[in-house]
């Protein structure tokens, strides 16, 4: 049985028979780490594919491993090996597992990194959440919230995305604001606000031993690229300050929806020896 089947029959047994587990010959490693059980099944939910219907079931399962699965080599639609963590225990230190406090400061920096290096960057000091004291009680807040309803998040995943555009384009905007008043060239307002939206997620990952994922995944700083150049144009254009708000947020996160919507991405570039 190749491993798309053997998935598909995973997925048609009831949820409680395999509880943290992972279908047959698939690397369980990378089921867990990647929350592919959670996510399979929104899919299945999102689409309203009866599980039981093997033909729309196998064509889901496949699209979805040939599209997501990390490290699997797929030859004719058969899964053959996992390069990345063929064992568990070899693989295993790739877990995160963090204390509450570690927690705290991988949300502080994802929360306040990118502004806090735009800031030292133009030599805005003390930087914007030295001075505001709000925005640390925010995230200490945001981060015992997330801690208590962590095993339920999954189930807002949809409003956590959201809001998560409609922060990329505000802190876009920001930053390139503040590169207008300093005076600075255009593109570097534009880096200040790409800068602003998006590093503190690059501290992130970078802090969790990760790729950043806006270097190999999604599109996330080319939209904010081309809302910062909306607003230059906008206010070149004397255009009213809150509607250019309005404009410049609405295009990042239209940007950003229709990326997800058609899983668009910007080209990956490869090694010679990588397969």
């Amino acid at each position: 049985m190749d491993i798309v089947k053997t998935i598909v029959e995973f997925f048609k047994k009831p949820v409680q028979e395999h509880v943290n587990e992972s279908p047959a010959r698939v690397c369980s490693l990378c089921w867990g780490y990647q929350e592919y059980d959670g996510k399979i099944r929104r899919i299945y939910k999102d689409r309203q594919v009866e599980v039981n219907n093997h033909r729309d079931s196998y064509m889901l399962i496949q699209n979805f491993v040939k599209e997501h699965v990390d490290g699997y080599q797929i030859k004719d639609g058969v899964v053959h090996v996992c390069p990345n963590c063929s064992e568990f225990e070899e693989g295993k230190d790739r877990i995160k597992k963090f204390d509450p406090f570690g927690v705290f400061i991988v949300a502080f920096v994802t929360a306040v990194g990118g502004g806090t290096l735009r800031d030292a960057l133009i030599g805005r000091t003390p930087v914007a959440w030295m001075l505001d004291l709000n925005y640390v009680y925010a995230i200490i807040g945001a981060t015992i919230f997330a801690i208590i309803i962590r095993k339920k998040i999954d189930y807002l995943s949809t409003s956590l995305f959201l809001f998560d555009s409609i922060g990329l384009g505000i802190f876009t905007i920001i930053g390139t604001e503040i590169g207008v008043q300093q005076n600075l060239h255009p593109i570097v307002s534009v880096a200040l606000g790409v800068i602003s939206a998006t590093f503190g997620g690059v501290i992130r990952d970078l802090l969790c031993n990760e790729i950043p994922i806006i270097f190999h995944k999604e599109i996330y700083a080319s939209a904010c690229i081309i809302g910062a150049i909306t607003f230059l144009v906008l206010t070149e254009f004397n255009v009213p300050v809150n509607i250019n708000y309005i404009i410049t947020s609405l295009i990042v996160i239209s940007i950003r929806l229709i990326a997800v919507k058609f899983k668009l991405s910007l080209p990956t570039f490869i090694g010679k020896n990588e397969v």
